[in-house]
């Protein structure tokens, strides 16, 4: 089994805020299991999360954005 993460281990590898991995949870977007008083989440949870994030961004099969100079 591997290790289990916490919230904040999640902001990291997602480059965003705990607060915001926080309302994933909240909206069932990101499963989490709750450890006595703890909250963790199965890295195959993340995976899945990033994949339907994939799948429902507008930018699937576009062309890339282009940044102004």
């Amino acid at each position: 089994m591997e290790r289990l993460l916490t919230i904040d281990d999640v902001a990291d590898l997602l480059q965003m805020t705990p607060r915001f991995v926080e309302q994933q949870i909240r909206l069932d977007f990101i499963e989490a299991i709750v450890v006595g008083t703890d909250v963790r989440i199965e890295p195959e949870a993340v995976r899945g999360y990033v994949e339907n994030r994939k799948a429902m961004s507008p930018f699937v099969g576009q062309q890339p954005l282009r940044l102004a100079d």
